[in-house]
């Protein structure tokens, strides 16, 4: 089972904490989804996508978990996602399936981008000390 992660999953240090181990880079490539966007939940800093036409959203294609670490994806992501097959592009598998986790229709959302590089540099070590208590 392949996920397409497309948020804070995206960061080294967040996906290691969530699954319990650092993953391979083999495990892991850039891969891209068309027709959706990334936007802010509302009050949180974490992104959902949304459909927009004629857009694309970069993201990691990641395989090769263990049964515990599926458990985990799917405990940090909770009930606000639901997870849907879905093809995505990858860079070196090309078109594949994989899981992406779509906001439920419950979840609020902004109309407000996010965007990968500014939560890493804004918002990283707060979200990190949020989640586990330290950066």
């Amino acid at each position: 089972m392949e996920f397409f992660f497309y948020g804070t999953l995206m960061d080294d240090d967040v996906l290691s904490r969530v699954v319990g181990r650092r993953l391979p880079p083999a495990s892991i490539e850039s891969a891209s989804l068309l027709g959706y966007k990334r936007v802010y939940a509302d009050k949180a800093l974490y992104p959902v996508l949304v459909p927009f036409e004629g857009g694309w959203t970069d993201g990691h294609l990641v395989g090769g978990l263990a049964p515990v670490e599926l458990e985990r994806i799917f405990a940090f992501e909770d009930e606000g996602y639901v997870a849907q097959l879905m093809a995505v592009s990858g860079v070196r598998s090309g078109e594949a399936q994989a899981l992406v986790f779509m906001p439920g229709s419950d979840m609020k959302i902004t109309s407000r981008a996010w965007h990968y590089d500014e939560w890493r540099r804004h918002h990283k070590g707060l979200y990190l000390q949020r989640i586990w208590g330290k950066a």
